[in-house]
């Protein structure tokens, strides 16, 4: 912000922001100079030595993250973007010791598209976290991406989330991490039998060149262009979207999709299905949809459709994460399925948005998390 308190000038990425480290801050501690800066494609194999270093040891389940995973998760071509702060030793290899990652998302907020940020592998190396200015390592890195990536101008985040589960409490204190929504999922066992659906629709299974396709990508900007007028915060659910987060996903396997009109083939709704370990092992999700809120008979057809994979997967329960206050969810609570508790949270870091519009009106979903 300037002396006046007017909003910095926004800052478009270039290929400078993307391919060369752009110095932050730079300090030394215990005798050792400790630069932050941003993340850039050359750092792959040192952060992955970073992560790998702290999430599985930390978390045995967690299995160690590959250079097909990072290419694909921290791609700047979705969003043009790669928003990330690094801590490098540079006389150590260049050694990195944390990282303060995001996923730059589109978003729909307030009438506009803008961008926000998914946090996520959050890291600092075990012997390095009183590193610096006190409390540590993860605020300094904390308060170094804020100042570089978030605030008013239109090229910057007005809010990042996240679930930073372990790192909340020091979140919280220092970086004002706030509790969004319960992550709760809407779940249950799927009924016995086929559920009825509407005659006047049918379901059409996409493969991947489908998704890929022009003719496809037109349909899917054309159903997020009519549905997004009624949202009040959004990820950008067009075939940008669709084709990046999930047809494109080197580890998971999700089948998308689509909901159509009998008679004359018009979309009326994409949902994504998949078998995950998120809060239970084996179980069918319902990852991501767009589907008009007021549209039951489109909704009962998708939800029938996951209902359909979840017998012939056995997995014995069908889950989705939709707020129980989005009105999205109650469609599917009405076909029976029961809010559970899971005692996770998501974190919601504004820079302006308030956070009752995000608690209560922000469609969210399994896609915007990188858990199934």
């Amino acid at each position: 912000m300037t002396d006046d308190g007017a909003a910095e000038p926004s800052r478009s990425p270039t290929s400078r922001d993307l391919d060369v480290a752009e110095e932050l801050e730079r300090f030394t501690a215990r005798g050792r100079e400790i630069v932050l800066r941003t993340g850039v494609t050359a750092d792959r194999d040192e952060w992955l030595d970073c992560y790998n270093s702290i999430f599985p040891v930390d978390h045995p389940g967690v299995p160690e993250m590959s250079k097909t995973l990072w290419d694909w998760k921290y791609d700047p071509h979705y969003s043009g973007r790669r928003e990330m702060v690094v801590a490098v030793e540079p006389e150590a290899g260049p050694r990195i010791l944390g990282a303060y990652p995001s996923q730059a998302f589109r978003v729909w907020i307030g009438g506009e598209e803008r961008h926000c940020g998914h946090i996520t592998d959050l890291m600092v190396r075990h012997e390095e976290r009183r590193l610096g200015p006190r409390p540590g390592l993860f605020v300094t890195l904390g308060n170094t991406f804020d100042a570089r990536y978030t605030g008013r101008g239109t090229e910057r985040m007005p809010f990042y989330y996240g679930w930073p589960v372990p790192a909340f409490l020091m979140g919280q204190k220092y970086l004002n991490y706030r509790i969004c929504r319960d992550w709760n999922p809407i779940a249950g066992a799927v009924p016995l039998e086929p559920r009825d659906r509407s005659a006047e629709l049918e379901i059409q299974i996409l493969d991947r060149d489908t998704v890929e396709s022009s003719e496809f990508a037109a349909e899917a900007d054309a159903l997020w262009e009519r549905l997004k007028v009624v949202e009040q915060c959004a990820m950008v659910r067009d075939a940008r979207w669709w084709q990046w987060r999930f047809a494109r996903h080197p580890l998971q396997d999700y089948t998308m999709i689509a909901c159509r009109e009998r008679n004359t083939g018009a979309l009326r709704g994409i949902a994504v299905y998949t078998v995950g370990d998120h809060l239970r092992a084996n179980t069918s999700f319902l990852v991501d949809w767009l589907v008009a809120r007021d549209d039951v008979d489109a909704v009962t057809s998708l939800v029938a459709q996951c209902e359909d994979f979840t017998r012939r997967d056995q997995t014995g329960v069908f889950a989705t994460f939709l707020s129980a206050a989005d009105p999205k969810s109650l469609p599917v609570q009405r076909l029976g399925y029961q809010v559970w508790n899971s005692q996770w949270f998501v974190v919601f870091v504004s820079f302006g948005p308030d956070i009752r519009m995000a608690r209560e009106h922000w469609h969210f979903t399994m896609g915007e998390s990188d858990l199934v």
